[in-house]
């Protein structure tokens, strides 16, 4: 990613294994009946391997919820675990991803107790990427999407989140 070589000079293999870590907000939600500023804050790491322009991932994501309906406070939202699909465009300056796994709660709510499972679903439809040194890269998701649905049943427990995520990746191998 934005390394230029010598005139000539055969361009060395781009390493194939990562890892990574990412931060992410949200501010605005789609939870049935609740607040549409429900807020969401958390942490990532994702790790995979390429294949061409093509990586397969693998993600483990803790996400915190911040519900304002009834005063500020932190819940401690959910941990997702999934695997997933990434593309490189445009010299690796551009990515798109998806990733899909379980949806664990991570607290006790009125009728589900903390490890309740149910799916997520991440989707990343254009990030950017900008190398600052041979293979630390910057990474910069201005619109991503969450679906985290840890209970299914009836009453569900979800939330789509609209995020802004931004990392740091590691590339070797």
């Amino acid at each position: 990613v934005g390394i230029a070589h010598a005139e000539g000079e055969a361009e060395p293999e781009a390493p194939r294994a990562f890892i990574a870590t990412e931060g992410h907000f949200a501010g605005l939600s789609d939870t049935p009946r609740g607040s549409i500023l429900n807020l969401a804050f958390g942490y990532n790491a994702r790790f995979g391997y390429r294949f061409g322009r093509w990586r397969v991932i693998g993600v483990i994501e803790r996400s915190y919820w911040v519900p304002l309906e009834y005063g500020v406070h932190i819940d401690a939202g959910v941990l997702n675990v999934g695997v997933g699909v990434e593309a490189l465009f445009f010299d690796d300056y551009v990515r798109i991803g998806y990733a899909v796994g379980p949806s664990i709660l991570m607290f006790d709510a009125v009728f589900d107790d903390a490890g309740t499972a149910g799916y997520f679903v991440d989707i990343r439809p254009a990030g950017l990427r900008y190398a600052v040194a041979e293979n630390v890269i910057i990474t910069f998701d201005p619109v991503a999407f969450s679906l985290q649905q840890p209970v299914v049943r009836d009453p569900p427990i979800r939330k789509i989140h609209r995020r802004v995520a931004a990392g740091l990746e590691w590339q070797f191998l």
